[in-house]
């Protein structure tokens, strides 16, 4: 029997899926829900939806940057972003602000299935990834999600402040700062 091309190729008995390669479902409409974040800081135009904008922008783009404000009393931080439907979500790219990564220590990310969602306060949240707090974060942080999901949040908190060999670390308030984020699935 000779080799046939479908949906799947078929080389003379071995099967190999062939499938589009992911998309980025925080610029696609038919997905993308509305960003939001706590708390939000009006003395900058750099609002929630500014992550999901699709311009990457390395530092102080507060033109492209979503900064929560940065507040001694604001001792937790979230940046959320629903997605219209569930999708497959393999990973999520987190991009910081280059001058601010050591404000991010101990960040952590959670997806969730309902729009509602607060993070991290109610049970229908999921964490999936915890920043290890010895060292700085990574200015573009992958992290795996591989599950059917609504959306994502990321959350910082400073109560209480943690120990951690970063340096600079700025322990006073929490603050989410991102330049983009990529919801990689399909």
């Amino acid at each position: 029997m000779g080799c046939m091309e479908l949906t799947y190729l078929f080389f003379c008995g071995n099967i190999v899926n062939v499938s589009k390669g992911w998309d980025n479902l925080s610029l696609l409409p038919e997905y993308k829900g509305q960003a939001s974040m706590y708390p939000e800081y009006s003395g900058y135009n750099a609002p929630a939806g500014n992550a999901v904008d699709g311009y990457l922008e390395k530092d102080h783009g507060l033109s492209t940057c979503s900064i929560t404000w940065a507040n001694p009393s604001v001792k937790k931080a979230w940046w959320k972003f629903p997605l219209k439907t569930m999708a497959n979500v393999a990973y999520l790219e987190v991009y910081f602000r280059y001058s601010t990564l050591n404000r991010h220590v101990g960040f952590s990310v959670f997806v969730f299935n309902d729009s509602s969602y607060i993070p991290p306060s109610n049970a229908s949240q999921h964490k999936v990834f915890a920043h290890n707090i010895s060292t700085c974060p990574e200015r573009v942080t992958n992290v795996t999600i591989n599950e059917e999901i609504q959306g994502i949040a990321i959350y910082n908190s400073k109560d209480p402040p943690v120990s951690t060999a970063c340096s600079g670390y700025e322990s006073t308030f929490a603050t989410i700062e991102l330049c983009e984020i990529k919801l990689m699935g399909m």
